[in-house]
């Protein structure tokens, strides 16, 4: 099965969306590390923030982490696999493959080797048959 997501970054807020898995997430753009440097939380998901070491955006084109944002988009890639199937049926996980949209805005402006560092992340994601950003198709 084919499962097209959508991730849109906007201000504050970190949408993800996938009709096929009925899922429409609104989250707090925000990830955050402990003092190891390990993530403890994403979105709304995790230990709470006020445990962090530091807490950052999911996306931010100012201050762009590409693995902190590539880890983000397979993390909520697999938190939407969960909704589609149960039980025995999940077998059939090992088939999906997703079609991800990302709308990234001022994602143009960012530094050309930290836009090739995250699309090599999404590039190297087994599960993931194609991307496009702001409507531009990468992969």
């Amino acid at each position: 099965m084919i499962l097209h997501i959508e991730f849109r970054a906007v201000g504050d807020r970190w949408h993800v969306r996938c009709a096929e898995a009925g899922v429409a997430l609104d989250e707090p753009n925000r990830m955050a590390y402990n003092d190891h440097g390990a993530v403890v939380s994403m979105g709304d998901r995790g230990r709470d923030v006020g445990m962090a070491a530091r807490s950052v955006p999911i996306y931010d084109a100012v201050r762009f982490d590409p693995a902190g944002t590539a880890s983000c988009v397979l993390f909520y890639t697999m938190l939407t696999r969960k909704g589609v199937r149960r039980g025995l049926a999940r077998i059939l996980d090992l088939l999906d493959r997703y079609e991800i949209a990302l709308d990234l805005p001022g994602y143009s402006e960012i530094a050309a080797d930290l836009r090739r560092a995250f699309e090599h992340q999404l590039d190297v994601m087994t599960l993931i048959r194609g991307y496009a950003i702001n409507g531009q198709v990468k992969k």
